[in-house]
Order: structure tokens, then C-alpha cells, then sequence
């Protein structure tokens, strides 16, 4: 067996991160804010210690699993459920849970098609009015300039996700110095709400690298919270309230404290002592029965969004990739990648092809295999897949290193067999044909036509991108490479809404099988344990309509 080890900058960063402190707050003022005007109140009502009593009011403690990656929501190698909760909490987005946000916004609407140089009419035109009071923490306020720059990044960084949603934006304008954003779009989109999501204050990472630019923190704040500091020594995220939030409905409670739960019986301590209150994190073979000795103690799963793949490369063609897709023990493979049996889903195994020639025939130079290894259950599927095809006499080259640099130089190039990793399970753009280089900055800021408000002046110059500097097609996160026009003009319909959720998943499901491009492996679900110390939405956890993400409804039970 042959073993080769491709390290990335990323890897080494993040081994020098753990010995690191890391301080990140752009908040004007991001401590705490003062209690002593509570305390005059609490001493009219109670006879208890004020400032015991505050303090208890003031901060919550939650466990999460180990942070492997970095912070940025839009990108496949960063995502995990803390990452999402986290931009939910610090960063702003359009539109929330389908329901326009209205501490960022004031409008949003699709007005009448606007029409490009050449006058023809775009299909669709929305028009986004940002609140004048919008602002980042550091008092820079919110502008075009962060709609154009996500939209931007996302189509030209490889790995970053619903790329096929933001390939769909033609242009982007604005008017009164940049709160009114007018977005143009080349086809219909019926769920262009959940464009802009998460948006990142562009002042302060353009010109980074966008898979590097939330490696070690979030720079700066437009929601209820702001990172007051990371500690990933000590496995620590503390979020302050952001006393710059000019919405309704500011942060009760001044500071959320995550920590890092690294085992079950670590986490069991941390509830039973009250060092935290709750918990999300991945279960383990005992974690449920170890949870439920906790006095008083709640526990519950709940599925994400994504599903741990093993995706075959589009240029070996369709027999040698079903030769590789149908050898895997799926079940096995789940098992010892998640290192429990009970609370997982499994995937199927694909079925192989009648008289196929054997793996050792159809690849006597060995399978390449690759992996971001960041993610501990990702790496653990790539070393039990390499040792299966070892023990069936087949050698194996490992390729370890970055999802963007995975996807840039080795999927685009032919340069792995094979991908292991996560994928948003109805992320259609995992089968979109790559785009050139030099059509990846879509989104520019061009004269508004006559018939709408014309671009006002002091609007920031259209953004450019990395991308002229990489070698290869930008792929998103089709880690496949996979290309073919009905495809193209499948995932064009279910954009602009002639297909449903479940015609999507259905198509994408029997695509995988005929073409034999990927076999789900398992899902992620999550373990959430709440103590007697949290008050949540209801007084079971089991009637929550959601866990860590509610965390702005809780409060201590003081």
C-alpha cells in the first residue's frame, strides 16, 4: 500500500492555532454591560444577593463538540451545526426561516425585470432597502458592498455551498449610498429568499482568502451577538451581547459561553456540576444511557442536514465507478466512521454490475482517495475505506488536505478516484457543471436602466475575485465533476420552482444509483441534553421546536 499525505497551509495554521489565544471582537463595546442599574431593582423586589442574582441572570453555558475547522457558515469544510448557530447568532441575513428580517431590512421585494446594456429584460429583479441603522459592530454601516462581496465569493470559491443559487445572479446595483440593493437575476428563482443569508462585514475580509478569511474568528458583529473570544486551547467561544444591535428585541442574556465537551463522561460531570446547561453534540454508543443517570436531565435527537458520502470521480467513467461505489460495506463503514451502532442511519450500498471486472483489473495502479481531514468523522471513513480496499489487494494513495484545494486541484484535475466528506443532503449544486475561471465574478455593480433609481455614486466598485489566480474550473461542491445538460436544465426547474423538494430529492437519489456518482454513508444527528438549570421554550425538551438555535428564548432557572 502506498500512502501519500498532502498537507495544506489550512492543516498547519490550525496546529498552530491550538497553542494560541485568540482574541476577536470589533464590538465598540464588548464587555458585559453594567449591572449595577439591575441591582437597584432587584433590591426593591428581593431580599436576595443582587449581584449573585445578575449574574446567574446574565450568562449561559452550553457544550458543543470540538471545534475541528473554522467559522464560515458558506463553506462545506467549516460547516457544522455550531458554525451554523453561531452566524445565526453574530451574523445577518435576509431573510430568516422564510420571514424577511426586519432589523435588517425594511423591504424586499421582486419588482418589475430590469434590463441589461444590450436591453433585454433580466427574468427576475429583487430589490432589497437596507435599515439606515444597520450597522457591523465596528460601526461600519451595511451595505452593498456585503451583498455584492458574498454573492461573489460564493460563486468563485470551490467548496463553498448553493453556488447554484448565487450562479443564477447576473448584476448587482445600488442606490442611496448603498442601503438600496437592486439584484438582477439571468432565470427564474422561487426561493430567492434564501439568497444572502449570513452575510460578512466585506470591509474587513475582501481580499483575504475566502476559505481562510473565518479560519480563526468572526471580525465583526450585525446581530444580537458579537465573539468576544476564541480559546481553542481550552475549547471556548464566548459570545458577548452586541450593545451596538439597533433592532427590537436585543439579547437578554449578556454572555453565552460555549464549551468544548471532548467525551461523554466529560459532559456528564459539566451538566451535574451546572458548568454548563446544555449540550449539543455527537452521540456515542452510551452517551444516551450515560445522560439519562443526570438528575433531571432531558435528552433528545435531532437530524441535520447532512449526509457523510463517498462520491466517485465523473472522468473514470460509469463502470469504474460502480466497480468502486459497490464494493463498499456501507454499514461497516458507518459504523466505524461514527465509532458507535446505535442512534445512526445508514445508507445503502450500490448495486454492483453483472460480470464487472474486478478492482484490482480495472485499477493496477491503485485507488486515490481523498479527504479534508479536518473533520475527525470524515478522516476516520477515509483511513477504514483505505483499509478495505487494502485488505481486498488493491493499493491506495491517500490524499489529505482542504475541501477548496480538494475540489481546485484534484477532483477538477482527474487527481483523486474518490471523495470522503460531508454534503448538504438537497444541495443540488453537488451536480452542476464547473464553471470558468473567467466567468466566476458574475455579480458587478453597472449602471441601473432608465426605468429604476440611478446607481448612486458613493456605491463601492464591483468586487473582484481569487479566482483568476486558480488553475482549474470552480467546482462549488460538486465533488464529483460531474457535467450534462439535462442535469443542467433539471436543477434549472427546481430553481425556479416547477419541481418540489421531494422531485428534487428523488431525481438526485436515482441519479447517483444510474450514474453510480455517490453513496451516502450515514447522516449527522445530533445528541441535545438540557439540565435542570435552563428554562427553555417548553418544560420538555421533547415539545422544543428546536435546540441550540432557540438559545435566544432561554433564560437560568434562577
Amino acid at each position: 500500500m502506498v500512502r501519500m499525505r498532502v498537507c495544506s497551509s489550512r492543516l498547519a495554521a490550525a496546529a498552530c492555532l491550538v497553542s494560541a489565544v485568540l482574541l476577536a471582537s470589533c464590538s465598540a463595546n464588548p464587555g458585559p454591560a453594567p449591572v449595577e442599574e439591575d441591582n437597584a431593582s432587584a433590591e426593591a423586589t428581593t431580599s436576595e444577593a443582587p449581584a449573585e442574582k445578575n449574574s446567574k441572570l446574565t450568562e449561559i453555558n452550553i457544550g458543543i463538540d470540538p471545534i475541528a475547522a473554522g467559522f464560515n457558515p458558506h463553506l462545506a469544510g467549516d460547516d457544522s451545526a455550531f458554525t451554523r448557530e453561531l452566524a445565526s447568532l453574530v451574523l445577518p441575513s435576509a431573510f430568516v426561516d422564510g420571514a424577511m428580517n426586519r432589523d435588517l431590512l425594511t423591504a424586499a421585494d421582486a419588482i418589475a425585470p430590469q434590463h441589461d446594456a444590450q436591453g433585454n429584460p433580466y427574468a427576475m429583479t429583487i430589490r432589497y432597502q437596507i435599515r439606515s441603522e444597520a450597522q457591523w459592530s465596528d460601526g461600519t454601516p451595511i451595505t452593498v458592498s456585503d451583498f455584492e462581496y458574498l454573492a461573489n465569493q460564493i460563486v468563485a470559491t470551490p467548496g463553498a455551498q448553493e453556488s447554484a443559487l448565487y450562479r443564477e445572479i447576473a448584476a448587482i446595483r445600488s442606490a442611496n449610498g448603498g442601503k438600496t440593493v437592486e439584484v438582477d437575476l439571468k432565470d427564474k428563482v422561487a426561493n430567492w429568499q434564501q439568497l444572502f443569508a449570513n452575510l460578512l462585514p466585506a470591509h474587513l475580509v475582501r481580499g483575504q482568502d475566502f476559505t481562510k478569511a473565518l479560519e480563526s474568528s468572526v471580525p465583526a458583529s450585525a446581530g444580537r451577538y458579537s465573539v468576544a473570544k476564541i480559546d481553542r486551547q481550552r475549547g471556548v467561544v464566548q459570545l458577548n451581547r452586541n450593545d451596538r444591535f439597533w433592532g427590537e428585541n436585543p439579547a437578554a442574556i449578556e454572555v453565552l459561553n460555549f464549551q468544548e465537551v471532548r467525551s461523554v463522561s466529560q459532559g456528564v460531570e459539566m451538566l451535574s456540576t451546572g458548568q454548563v446547561g446544555f449540550i449539543d453534540m455527537t452521540p456515542t454508543q452510551t452517551s444516551h444511557q450515560a445522560f439519562d443517570l443526570v438528575q433531571g436531565a432531558q435528552t433528545r435527537e435531532q437530524d441535520q442536514p447532512r449526509e457523510l458520502t463517498v462520491t466517485a470521480n465523473a472522468s473514470l467513467g460509469v463502470d469504474k465507478r460502480r466497480a468502486l461505489l459497490s464494493s463498499i460495506d456501507v454499514p461497516l463503514l458507518a459504523k466505524l466512521a461514527t465509532e458507535r451502532e446505535a442512534e445512526i442511519q445508514v445508507g445503502q450500498a450500490l448495486s454492483p454490475a453483472a460480470g464487472a471486472p474486478g478492482l484490482k483489473e480495472l485499477f493496477p495502479d491503485g485507488i486515490r482517495i481523498g479527504v479534508d481531514p479536518a473533520d475527525p468523522v470524515a478522516a476516520r471513513a477515509a483511513t477504514t475505506l483505505t483499509n478495505m480496499f487494502v485488505k481486498a489487494g488493491v493499493q491506495v494513495k491517500d490524499v489529505e488536505t482542504d475541501t477548496a484545494s480538494l475540489l481546485r486541484d484534484y477532483v477538477a484535475t482527474g487527481g483523486v478516484d474518490l471523495v470522503v466528506g460531508w454534503e448538504q443532503r438537497s444541495d443540488l449544486s453537488r451536480y452542476q457543471c464547473a464553471l470558468d475561471q473567467g466567468a466566476a465574478v458574475v455579480p458587478t455593480s453597472e449602471a441601473a436602466a432608465p426605468s429604476t433609481e440611478a446607481t448612486d455614486s458613493s456605491a463601492p466598485a464591483s468586487t473582484t475575485s481569487s479566482a483568476a489566480d486558480q488553475k482549474n474550473s470552480i467546482l462549488g461542491t460538486n465533488f464529483s465533476g460531474w457535467c450534462d445538460p439535462a442535469s443542467q436544465a433539471f436543477i434549472a426547474q427546481a430553481l425556479a420552482g416547477e419541481k418540489s423538494q421531494a422531485d428534487a430529492d428523488a431525481w438526485a437519489a436515482d441519479l447517483d444509483k444510474s450514474e453510480a456518482l455517490r453513496v451516502w454513508i450515514t447522516r449527522d444527528t445530533r445528541l441535545e441534553v438540557v439540565g435542570t438549570s435552563i428554562v427553555g421554550p417548553a418544560p420538555a425538551l421533547a415539545d422544543w421546536p428546536a435546540g441550540m438555535s432557540s438559545v435566544l428564548t432561554w433564560r437560568n432557572n434562577a
